[in-house]
């Protein structure tokens, strides 16, 4: 909630994927939402990310995945390339399919261009995780 702020605790960083998993002290109850699996993201899989771009706090955006298995800044092909606006405040936020569940998680953008944002993929998630979510 806004204007709220909560003890956290980094519980798992790994530095290669720029993933953290933090552990959020709250009295608050939050929703969350699952994962899909890899295997049911096709090409053209309709998709929308949330994001707190520019500080403009919750913002969707609404695009398809455009690839599949393509390289990132890791060197490895994990990402899902989206079309899905991303701007800075995006990264970090998930990427979420027509049955409200998660994909990817935003991680960069190509600059200059407009529709070249990328994910990692959410089996790479929930290996970093340790276990499906």
């Amino acid at each position: 909630n806004k204007g709220e702020s909560y003890t956290v605790n980094l519980k798992s960083y790994n530095e290669t994927l720029d993933l953290a998993l933090l552990e959020v002290h709250s009295s608050n109850s939050f929703q969350w939402l699952k994962f899909d699996s890899l295997s049911n993201v096709k090409l053209g899989s309709k998709v929308i990310a949330i994001g707190n771009p520019y500080g403009f706090g919750f913002s969707v955006t609404e695009g398809i995945i455009s690839g599949l298995d393509r390289v990132g800044p890791s060197g490895l092909p994990i990402y899902l390339q989206t079309d899905v606006p991303v701007n800075p405040g995006n990264s970090g936020g998930p990427i979420i399919n027509i049955n409200g569940e998660i994909v990817g998680i935003t991680t960069f953008k190509v600059s200059n261009s407009e529709g070249l944002g990328f994910a990692i993929g959410s089996d790479y998630i929930n290996d970093f995780l340790g276990s499906p979510k």
